[in-house]
């Protein structure tokens, strides 16, 4: 069964800005909206991502997001997906975009090399990076995120923006007996959005 991830949930990191806590909210009686989104990407072609019917909220499948690499395939195999969503941001109000984490499996044979990275952005700016590197012969999970917040991209004052993800897996394996896979299954327990929004009075 697809995954599907709720997107845009409410979150709660005070000390993402140097302001009073009471200038800061998740959102919760906020009236911003969300456009329609558009995905591109060679992870993505399979991909579909909804806009709930309040406007505020997002479902994102994530079953295309696999590598294999060595064996019956190639040596290299890469894939990224980026998805935009159009956001109105209310007139007396910054919106600030944090880094979701990702879950995954990996299966890899000796020699193979597994890179995850992701990056949260509003659209002509940089953002929050997250990257984890798994090598040699190894079965099991990983977890791609950060605690790190220093980067994160904030609007400016009632500045309507595009919200970008950009998602990126990389694998490479010779081995010619058997295939290295792996694969992006959605958030971390908890968690429930590829963005996390948070709201700052201006």
């Amino acid at each position: 069964m697809k995954t599907l991830i709720k997107a845009f949930s409410i979150v709660s990191l005070l000390f993402l800005v140097s302001c009073d806590p009471d200038d800061i909210t998740g959102g919760e009686n906020i009236e911003y909206l969300l456009g329609q989104p558009e995905i591109a990407g060679t992870g993505c072609e399979e991909s579909r991502v909804r806009v709930s019917d309040d406007g505020k909220s997002v479902e994102m499948e994530t079953e295309s997001l696999t590598v294999s690499a060595g064996a019956s395939f190639k040596s290299l195999d890469r894939i990224n997906c980026l998805v935009a969503v159009p956001i109105t941001v209310p007139s007396n109000y910054k919106v600030a975009v944090l880094p979701a984490t990702f879950v995954g499996k990996h299966l890899l044979q000796e020699g193979a090399v597994l890179k995850i990275g992701s990056e949260s952005f509003l659209a002509g700016q940089s953002g929050q990076e997250a990257s984890t590197e798994i090598i040699g012969k190894k079965k099991g999970v990983f977890s791609l995120g950060t605690e790190e917040f220093k980067d994160a991209s904030v609007s400016k004052c009632g500045e309507d923006s595009t919200l970008r993800l950009n998602l990126r897996i990389y694998l490479r394996s010779k081995n010619k007996e058997a295939a290295s896979i792996g694969k992006i299954k959605g958030l971390a327990e908890g968690e429930n959005s590829i963005f996390k929004l948070k709201f700052i009075k201006c």
